[in-house]
C-alpha cells in the first residue's frame, strides 16, 4: 500500500469517549482484549462458503457476470485453463519450491518467519517498512535463515508438547526463471484487470509482484486486511480462509496506522464473530463471515480492504499476483494533498490546526466528526490501552509537552471563531484545495460510490495518520489530543 513517514503535508488530531464497563465484562476483558461479553441469546450468523465458479460450464458471458462481482466479494473460480494447465500443479510440491527459492549461494530461505506455540502470526513492519512506534509491541515471531529441508520436516505435531512447537512460513516475491516458467503471472493480472488485455505495453504489471507462499500445516495469518487486488492459485496442499466485510472493519479493531501492525487486526478471539465493545450497538448484531476452502487448482479472487484470516490445512504452496487497487491508487491524491501546516507555531497551535482540518474534511464527506473520532479512538487506541502497550508509559514521567496537552482546553480554543479563522487563513489555500480534492475523490469517483467499506477505512487511515502526526507521534499524546479535543 501507499504509505508514507513524512505527511507534513497534512496532519489531524482525534476524539475522546470513555465508557464504563461493568464487573462481569471487566473479568473478561482481564484475560483477553475484548470490551463487551458475547450474548448469548444473539447466535452468530452461519457463514457463508464463497462462491465457486466452474469456468468449464459457464458461458462467456456468465464469467463475465461473475468477474464483475469479484470486487464486491470473494470468488473462487475453477477449471480455468489458464490456470489449470501450469506446469505447476504437480511438480511444485513444497520441498521442490523451497529448493529453488533458497539463495544460491548459502543454500538458505532468508526470512522465514518462526513462532513457538501458537500458528497464529501477527505480523509487524520489523522486517518491512519503517514506522514510528516508541512502545513495545507485542510481536511473537522471528525471522531466520532455514535450509529447505528444516522448513517442512519440523511441521508441529500432536505428539510435541506445546513449547515443543515450531511454527514457520515463507513468503517472498518469485524471481527463479525456472519456476516463472511454470506460471502465468500476466494471464492473472489480465484477468484482475479485464482492461488491461487490450493493451501491449501493460505497464500494470510493473506495479504488481507475484509472491511464492509457503507454509506449514496449521500455521495459520491472523485477521488483516490488504489495500492490493489479490489473485491467489492454490498450487499444493489445502488451505481455508475466512472473510469479514470492510463494511465491518470496525468490528476487527485495526491496529492505529502508523503502529508495526498496522492493517492487522486487534481481535485474537478468532471463537465468536461478536463485536467486542460494550458500547457498540453492533455488539449485538454478529458480523458475516465467508469462508473459502481452497484446493489445488482453485483460483480465489481477494477483494481489496477486505479482513481475511488464511490457514494451511497442509504444508501448502500458493502463487499469488498483488496488484495496486484502484481505490489504493486514488487515496494517494488525497493522502498527499499537501496542507501547509508548517505555517503554524509547532505544539498546541498546530494541534488545533489540525483539528480545525479534521472536523472541516469530515464534515464534506459527510461525517460526524463527534462520532466518527470517537470510533477511531475506541477500536484503534483503546484496546491498546486495554494490553497496557499504552498505559505503562502512563506511569513513566511526563514530557511537559505531553502536560501541557492534558491541560489544554482544546475544544474551547477551536470554538472561538477568530482563532478559527486566523488558523485557517493561515494554511490557504492549499486548505480549502485539499478539502476539494479529498470530496471530490471520496465522494465522486464511482469505485468509492461502490465500496463505501474501502472508502471508510481510508478516510480513517488518513485521520488517523495526521493525529499521530499532530502528536508527534507519540501514541500518550495521540491518545490525549483525542480525548481533548473530540
Amino acid at each position: 500500500g501507499v504509505h508514507s513517514k513524512g505527511v507534513a503535508v497534512l496532519c489531524v488530531i482525534l476524539a475522546v469517549g470513555f465508557f464504563c464497563i461493568s464487573p462481569k465484562v471487566q473479568q473478561m476483558v482481564s484475560k483477553k482484549p475484548h470490551y463487551c461479553s458475547t450474548d448469548a441469546s444473539v447466535a452468530p450468523p452461519v457463514p457463508i462458503a464463497v462462491a465457486v465458479v466452474d469456468v468449464l460450464s459457464l458461458s462467456r458471458r456468465q464469467i463475465d457476470l461473475a468477474k464483475a462481482t469479484q470486487e464486491a466479494e470473494p470468488v473462487i473460480y475453477r477449471n480455468w485453463d489458464k490456470v489449470s494447465q501450469w506446469p505447476a500443479f504437480g511438480k511444485w510440491t513444497p520441498s521442490f519450491v523451497a529448493r529453488h527459492m533458497a539463495d544460491p549461494e548459502t543454500g538458505l530461505l532468508h526470512g522465514v518467519r518462526q513462532q513457538r506455540q501458537s500458528p497464529n502470526f501477527v505480523l509487524a513492519s520489523v522486517d518491512g517498512k519503517q514506522v514510528n512506534w516508541p512502545l513495545p509491541i507485542a510481536v511473537n515471531y522471528t525471522m531466520a535463515d532455514v535450509s529447505p529441508a528444516e522448513l517442512f520436516s519440523s511441521t508441529p505435531s500432536t505428539e510435541l508438547a506445546p513449547d515443543q512447537l515450531l511454527y514457520q512460513y515463507y513468503a517472498a516475491e518469485l524471481t527463479d526463471e525456472l519456476l516463472l516458467a511454470d506460471v502465468s503471472p500476466l494471464e492473472l493480472l489480465k484477468f484482475q484487470h479485464p482492461v488491461v488485455a487490450a493493451r501491449e505495453d501493460l505497464a500494470e504489471l510493473d506495479l504488481s509482484r507475484g509472491v511464492v507462499w509457503l507454509s506449514q500445516r496449521g500455521v495459520r495469518a491472523s485477521w488483516h486486511h490488504d489495500r492490493s487486488f489479490n489473485c491467489f492459485v492454490q498450487i499444493a496442499g489445502r488451505k481455508r480462509w475466512r472473510f469479514i466485510s470492510s463494511r465491518d472493519a470496525n468490528a476487527m479493531y485495526p491496529h492505529p496506522i502508523v503502529h508495526p501492525s498496522r492493517r492487522q487486526s486487534q481481535r485474537w478471539d478468532t471463537d465468536t464473530w461478536h463485536n467486542t465493545l460494550a458500547d457498540d450497538p453492533s455488539c449485538q448484531v454478529p458480523v458475516q463471515v465467508y469462508i473459502a476452502e481452497l484446493i489445488p487448482g482453485y483460483l480465489l479472487i481477494t477483494p481489496p480492504f477486505w479482513f481475511h484470516e488464511v490457514e494451511s490445512g497442509d504444508d501448502s504452496v500458493g502463487y499469488s499476483v498483488l496488484s495496486p487497487s484502484e481505490q489504493e491508487v486514488l487515496y494517494s491524491n488525497v493522502q498527499f494533498a499537501p496542507v501547509p501546516f508548517h505555517r503554524v507555531q509547532p505544539g498546541l497551535d498546530r494541534a488545533l490546526a489540525v483539528t480545525l482540518y479534521i472536523d472541516k474534511l469530515l464534515r464534506v464527506l459527510h461525517k460526524n466528526p463527534q462520532q466518527f473520532m470517537h470510533d477511531l479512538l475506541r477500536t484503534r487506541y483503546e484496546p491498546l490501552l486495554h494490553s497496557q502497550l499504552l498505559r505503562q508509559q502512563q506511569v513513566s514521567a511526563e514530557t511537559p509537552e505531553l502536560q501541557r496537552i492534558r491541560e489544554f482546553d482544546c475544544k474551547q480554543a477551536r470554538e472561538h471563531l477568530m482563532t478559527s479563522r486566523e488558523i485557517q487563513k493561515h494554511l490557504e489555500p492549499e486548505f480549502s484545495r485539499a478539502l476539494a480534492t479529498a470530496k471530490l475523490t471520496f465522494m465522486e469517483q464511482p469505485v468509492f460510490k461502490r465500496d463505501t467499506g474501502a472508502r471508510d477505512i481510508l478516510i480513517t487511515d488518513l485521520c488517523d495518520e495526521l493525529i499521530a502526526f499532530a502528536a508527534d507521534f507519540d501514541p500518550r499524546a495521540t491518545h490525549a489530543l483525542l480525548s481533548q479535543c473530540w
